[in-house]
C-alpha cells in the first residue's frame, strides 16, 4: 500500500505506532489522531469530523481504544463510551466524508471463555468481559455500515500482541522489565494458563493487507499455538541468560485459563500467516527493553 491518504486512529499506541511508520516508510501521506500527540484529540471529541472532512482518508485504521480489561470490569460504562460510543463516533464521520475502507482493531476477548483450541471465528462467546462485549458490539455496528451505508470494513481479532514499545503493564514487557532490573515476578495462579503470542510486526503486515483486499468480514490473528506463561518465562530466561525471581500468588477468579486462535480463514482470504516464532520475536523484543532501561 502506497500513495494513500490514511488516518490512524490510536497511532501513537504500541501497535499503532508501528502501523504508522510502516506506512509512512511505504510512502502513504498518514495522520495520527491520538489523545497523547500534538492534535490531543480524542474519539469521543465532536471536533472529529472536522478532521476526517480536512483530510479527506481513503482508508481508516480504527486502532484506538481503552484497552485495560480491568478497567472495563471496574467501569464498564466508562469502557463502553470510549471502545463502542467513540467507535461510533469514528464511523460516523468515516460514513460522512467516503472512506472506502475501515480495519479495525479487534480482540480475542470477544470469545470470553472458549471452549474449542484453537478458537475459530463462528465460535459461541461465553462469558466475555466488557472490554470484550464492547469490541463484539463495535464489529456488529461496522457490519450494519458496512451493509447499509456503504463502508466496508475488516475487524482484525488479534490475540496477545507484543513486541518493542509495547508497555510494560503488559505480561511480556512486565517479565523482560522485571527481569533486567533483578525484581520478583509475580504470577498469579501456578503459571499453565495459556496464551497466544503474535508478534507487532506480523499484525501490521496483516493490518496493510486487510486494507487492501476486497474482504469484509472478522479474522483472527494469531500463531494458533498455546503458550503457558512458565514456558514464556523459561524461553525469556534463556535469551536474557538470567534467572527469574517467581512468586505464585492466589489466582485471581475469573482469570482466563487457556487462549489461542484459529487462523485459517486469514490464512485463505486475507493470505496472510505470522513468519515470526516466539523466541524470534522475544528476541527483538528483549534488545528493545535492554535499551530502554540503559537509557
Amino acid at each position: 500500500m502506497s500513495n494513500k491518504k490514511i488516518l490512524i486512529t490510536g497511532g501513537e499506541g504500541f501497535i499503532g505506532s508501528h502501523l504508522r511508520d510502516k506506512l509512512v516508510e511505504n510512502g502513504n501521506k498518514v495522520t495520527v489522531v491520538d489523545n497523547k500527540n500534538k492534535t490531543g484529540l480524542d474519539i469521543c471529541d465532536d471536533r472529529l469530523f472536522d478532521v476526517f472532512e480536512d483530510i479527506q482518508p481513503e482508508v481508516i485504521f480504527h486502532f484506538a481504544a481503552q484497552t485495560n480489561v480491568r478497567v472495563s470490569n471496574e467501569q464498564p460504562a466508562q469502557d463502553a463510551s470510549v471502545n463502542i460510543m467513540g467507535s461510533l463516533n469514528v464511523l460516523d464521520a468515516a460514513r460522512k466524508v467516503g472512506v472506502k475502507k475501515i480495519v479495525f482493531a479487534s480482540s480475542a476477548a470477544v470469545y470470553g471463555e472458549a471452549s474449542t483450541f484453537p478458537t475459530p471465528e463462528d465460535a459461541a462467546p461465553d462469558r466475555p468481559s466488557p472490554y470484550g462485549i464492547a469490541k463484539a458490539t463495535t464489529e456488529k455496528y461496522l457490519a450494519y455500515y458496512s451493509q447499509s451505508l456503504n463502508l466496508p470494513f475488516v475487524a482484525l481479532r488479534f490475540a496477545n500482541v507484543y513486541g518493542p514499545r509495547q508497555h510494560s503493564t503488559a505480561v511480556i514487557g512486565s517479565f523482560f522489565e522485571s527481569i533486567l532490573s533483578e525484581k520478583e515476578i509475580s504470577i498469579h495462579g501456578n503459571g499453565e494458563q495459556t496464551r497466544d503470542f503474535v508478534f507487532v510486526g506480523d499484525v501490521v503486515r496483516v493490518s496493510i493487507l486487510a486494507a487492501q483486499s476486497s474482504a469484509i468480514g472478522a479474522y483472527n490473528i494469531g500463531t494458533e499455538k498455546e503458550t503457558s506463561l512458565n514456558e514464556l518465562l523459561k524461553i525469556i530466561e534463556d535469551i536474557t541468560q538470567r534467572k527469574a525471581k517467581v512468586y505464585y500468588e492466589r489466582e485471581k477468579s475469573g482469570g482466563q485459563q487457556r487462549s489461542s486462535l484459529s487462523i485459517g480463514k486469514a490464512k485463505k482470504e486475507l493470505k496472510w500467516e505470522p513468519s515470526y516464532t516466539l523466541a524470534h520475536g522475544l528476541e527483538e523484543t528483549f534488545e528493545w527493553y535492554k535499551q530502554q532501561l540503559s537509557t
